[in-house]
């Protein structure tokens, strides 16, 4: 059974302070990401590499869903 793509914006806000991978299926004129299949989810940055390695993406977007460090603010990952 094919899974059919979604809305990036909205699966974003169903994973909060959480770590996803997607496989992109359509982008806008500035190449951003609009939709596609989340392939993997996690709080832990290395769950998901590790899930990434196992699968063959074809256009791949990482992306965290949590607060971003104010400016002037170094985070080391």
């Amino acid at each position: 059974m094919a899974v059919r793509s979604k809305s990036i914006s909205k699966i974003k806000k169903c994973y909060q302070s959480e770590w996803l991978l997607f496989d992109v299926s359509k982008i806008d004129k500035q190449n951003r990401p609009l939709e596609g299949k989340l392939l993997a989810h996690s709080v832990n940055r290395n769950a998901v590499y590790e899930a990434w390695s196992k699968v063959r993406v074809n256009l791949p977007y990482l992306t965290y869903t949590g607060r971003r460090p104010k400016k002037g603010i170094v985070s080391v990952l």
